[in-house]
């Protein structure tokens, strides 16, 4: 069965698509190339060389941070799934406890199901961007 593909942060889709920008520039720098003088096409061999070493720098880097955020992504989703089946048990317990005559736990499993749902509805993309936060200022 595929995996499923999480919608990627904004910062990322920013980089891929700088990234296609200079593959195009690298694409234009060849052609060029093609109808370069002979001293100047060696000068823009070795420049084609440094390029293409960035790209697949960039590439790299690119790949192993899609790689990072799409597992990080499918563990808030994983987290939020067991919140949900959190939500459902608290929402069955509540008939429960009244029908026992226990307020105080009917009102505990209510307040656990409300907070569970106001949990899940937090987007996974927020979730990321306040764990990366929370990461950057060292607080847990």
């Amino acid at each position: 069965m595929p995996q499923k593909e999480y919608e990627m942060p904004e910062s990322y889709k920013r980089a891929l698509a700088d990234y296609t920008e200079f593959l195009a520039q690298r694409d234009a720098l060849s052609e060029a190339i093609k109808f370069a003088e002979p001293g100047g096409k060696q000068e823009g061999l070795e420049l084609l060389r440094d390029f293409d070493k960035k790209l697949e720098s960039a590439e790299a880097a690119l790949a192993e941070e899609y790689k990072q955020t799409q597992e990080l992504l499918a563990a808030l989703d994983k987290r939020r799934q067991s919140v949900l089946q959190m939500a459902e048990t608290a929402r069955l317990l509540i008939p429960e406890f009244e029908n026992l005559g226990d307020t105080a736990a009917a009102d505990l499993a209510r307040k656990v199901y409300e907070d569970s749902l106001r949990l899940a509805e937090v987007p996974l993309l927020e979730q990321l961007e306040t764990l990366n936060r929370e990461q950057q200022s060292g607080t847990p």
